[in-house]
């Protein structure tokens, strides 16, 4: 070779690589290539990465950014394989397979729900550590921002930073050498949580609904603090004396619920009608429609949405004396923290109400 001191430099990133650097001359160029052996296949590999050198003394300063650039190639294709220490074999690792394994240590949900998303993202179940893109991670991004997916931008948040988090993983075992999605973030804001004060709740009881199954659902829900994704799955077998029993869909947690006399007899009239499910109540812009109608019969005119009866059951907890531990278990959360925001918004309405005190 003409040029050593780039011979010298291929040398020194070769050293404690299983993956080698090599050259190999085409056409007055040379191209590097990378050299190793296929344990699984018994036999040795041999890639062109097609990055090109000179070997020439007037172009030095490019040759040795070439290098630089065929062995972040090279590194990126290494750290995507595990070395099998025994043998010294090499075998690919898949990002997929990787993530789960990082979800099955998870207690937080979320990393599973941002697994399965960026499984729906990518629009297969495998994919290889060094495809997982600075690029790539911009677009999950926009994807889980997307208004289409349906989610608040404190939960696209939150998706996002379990899947980051995923990728530091990835780094500390060595998988990839940085984390691609770590300049990126998911602004958020907290919105208002609407909730019902008890005498709305009372009010709405003594509105008419013309949609039974909705009125009875969201009062159920006021009790009992229920989603109404979970709602529409309770099942007649999931009542056992006067407790609830049932598998939040949202967090995969089992809750036992104390059903309050108001709970219970929604629940006992409903289970006596001719229907499979205790409440089966329409999804999207009808159930709005009816709660809508319902809302101004009782003469409510802050916007309420089915998910309100949830906010409404935890504030009515807090301000009855229950404490943040107890109403944190009964609404299956999984931190006291995300708790605590209802307890801040009995405080602001108190405070709320100081300041409306007539001055003298």
């Amino acid at each position: 070779m003409k040029y050593t001191k780039l011979e010298s430099e291929i040398e020194k990133l070769n050293r404690a690589h299983k993956v080698k650097l090599r050259v190999r001359e085409l056409n007055n160029k040379y191209a590097f290539m990378v050299d190793y052996w296929d344990g699984d296949n018994k036999k040795r590999i041999r890639k062109a990465l097609h990055v090109y050198v000179a070997f020439d003394s007037r172009t030095s300063a490019s040759d040795l950014n070439n290098l630089r650039i065929a062995a972040k190639i090279r590194d990126n294709m290494e750290l995507d394989m595990s070395l099998i220490r025994s043998g010294g074999d090499l075998k690919p690792v898949d990002f997929i397979e990787y993530y789960q394994s990082v979800v099955e240590k998870k207690p937080d949900p979320n990393y599973g729900i941002a697994m399965r998303n960026f499984i729906s993202f990518i629009g297969s179940n495998k994919i290889s550590c060094s495809a997982v893109s600075r690029s790539l991670c911009k677009k999950f991004m926009d994807y889980l921002c997307d208004l289409d997916r349906g989610f608040s931008t404190i939960t696209a948040h939150h998706y996002f930073a379990s899947f980051k988090a995923v990728l530091n993983e990835a780094v500390r075992d060595g998988l990839i050498l940085e984390n691609p999605a770590k300049h990126f973030r998911i602004a958020f804001t907290t919105n208002k949580r609407e909730f019902l004060s008890i005498d709305e709740v009372r009010a709405l009881s003594n509105a008419y609904c013309r949609h039974h199954n909705t009125k009875q659902a969201f009062l159920f829900s006021c009790y009992t603090g229920l989603r109404f994704s979970d709602i529409n799955r309770i099942m007649p077998d999931s009542i056992v004396g006067d407790h609830l029993y049932i598998q939040q869909k949202k967090t995969k947690t089992s809750v036992r619920i104390k059903l309050h006399p108001v709970a219970l007899n929604i629940i006992t009239e409903q289970l006596k009608a001719d229907q499979p499910r205790p409440f089966i109540v329409p999804i999207g812009s009808m159930r709005t429609t009816y709660m809508r109608e319902w809302l101004a019969n009782a003469g409510i005119e802050r916007k309420i949405t089915f998910h309100c009866a949830r906010h409404t059951f935890a504030t009515l907890l807090i301000t009855a004396g229950s404490d943040i531990y107890t109403v944190s278990k009964l609404l299956g959360h999984k931190s006291v923290s995300t708790t605590q925001i209802y307890a801040k918004l009995i405080d602001e309405k108190k405070d709320a109400a100081v300041d409306r005190l007539p001055s003298i």
